[in-house]
C-alpha cells in the first residue's frame, strides 16, 4: 500500500483515499491526485489548498497533491469509482453520495442522531466508532480519513 503522509485539517469534510499498491523500485517522491466538486470560490476548495500547502511542507517536498476542483475529474460517483482503480488517490465528497458503496456510511445523513455536536464529535472521536465506519469501504478500494 503506499505510503501516506496524511495531515488532518479541521474542517467539515470527508476526504477518502484509495487503496492501491504503488510501484516499488521507484524514488520517494509521490504527486497525490485530489479531486472534488466545488468551485474555487468555495471554502472547502480553499481549506483543500492549504491542505495541499501542509502536505507539502510537512513532507519536505517528498508528496505533491494536484488539485481537481469544479467536478474536472467527474462527478462525486465517478471520482469515488477513480479513487477505487487509483486513478484518484484522494477525493472530497458528500458522506450522501457513499451510502449506494457502504450503508455504514449513511449514518451521516441519519437526522436526529445525534443531540449536539459536542455528542457527534465525542461519538467520532472514537476509533473504535470511526475506524469501523471509514476502514467499512477497504474491500472495495477507498478508505474514509475524516
Amino acid at each position: 500500500m503506499r505510503k501516506y503522509f496524511m495531515l488532518f485539517v479541521s474542517v467539515s469534510i470527508l476526504l477518502l483515499a484509495g487503496c492501491t499498491d504503488s510501484a516499488s523500485g521507484q524514488d520517494d517522491k509521490h504527486n497525490l491526485t485530489l479531486a472534488h466538486n466545488h468551485p474555487t470560490s468555495h471554502p472547502v476548495h480553499s481549506s483543500l489548498e492549504k491542505f495541499k500547502e501542509e502536505v507539502e511542507e510537512r513532507s519536505g517536498g517528498d508528496i505533491t497533491i494536484s488539485l481537481y476542483p469544479n467536478g474536472e475529474l467527474g462527478d462525486e460517483r465517478e471520482v469515488i469509482e477513480l479513487t477505487q482503480t487509483g486513478a484518484v488517490d484522494i477525493t472530497k465528497v458528500s458522506a450522501a453520495a457513499l451510502e449506494s458503496f457502504r450503508p455504514e456510511y449513511s449514518i451521516f445523513g441519519v437526522p436526529y442522531m445525534f443531540d449536539s455536536e459536542e455528542e457527534f464529535e465525542e461519538k467520532m472521536n472514537d476509533p473504535e466508532i470511526s475506524e469501523t465506519i471509514y476502514q467499512s469501504s477497504k474491500d472495495i478500494g477507498f478508505v474514509g480519513l475524516t
